[in-house]
């Protein structure tokens, strides 16, 4: 666990940062290092239980969707698409001012997957991050397992989120996902490239 905040006030700062071992006194000699309090711990722990609801729900739409493709065909996944797109649309302006995002640059258009990965568990990194064309690597996925019955999920499913929330917040550009844990590979990959 390591969190930091920063407070500036008018004749300096204030800085701390709860880890989960204290470090030796050595270059940063101004920042106050404390292990976290047993509310933090609390807070952490919560937090990891619901990615893990998280995850088994999005386990069980993806045995639905599986098993629904299997009987009625893939169109169904044209009608979902086109809800999960509405979804996503809608929810592009309250993103946008969230997370400050400038649809002009790449990186920051990517602080849409920088909410949902933190909101639902994903761990990963910007390997890649201009303003035309960043990437992200994702790593760890409560869902990837669940997401092995039904890659669509991903592919289709979450897609169409995305495509709404870029286009609702004007995004000129596209984004793919180029590798997916649910389809062997060793982690997730996502890909912003922008027009221009």
């Amino acid at each position: 666990m390591s969190d930091n905040v920063t407070e500036r006030f008018e004749h300096g700062q204030y800085s701390c940062q709860w880890v989960d071992e204290v470090p030796l006194l050595e270059e940063d000699r101004t920042t106050v290092f404390v292990p976290p309090s047993p509310l933090q711990k609390l807070t952490s722990q919560l937090e990891d239980l619901v990615s893990q609801v998280r995850g088994e729900g999005f386990s069980m739409a993806a045995m639905i969707l599986s098993v629904l493709a299997a009987r009625y065909g893939n169109e169904i996944y044209d009608e979902i698409e086109k809800v999960m797109y509405d979804y996503g649309y809608g929810r592009a302006q309250e993103f946008g001012q969230t997370m400050k995002i400038d649809p002009n640059d790449a990186r920051s258009v990517g602080r849409i997957f920088d909410l949902e990965d933190t909101q639902n568990g994903i761990k990963g990194e910007w390997i890649e991050t201009g303003k035309q064309r960043a990437v992200k690597r994702e790593y760890f996925c409560p869902m990837a397992t669940a997401a092995t019955l039904c890659p669509e999920i991903c592919t289709r499913v979450a897609a169409s989120v995305e495509r709404g929330t870029f286009d609702g917040l004007g995004v000129k550009g596209e984004f793919s996902f180029t590798k997916l844990i649910p389809k062997g590979d060793p982690y997730c990959e996502v890909v912003i490239e922008l027009e221009g």
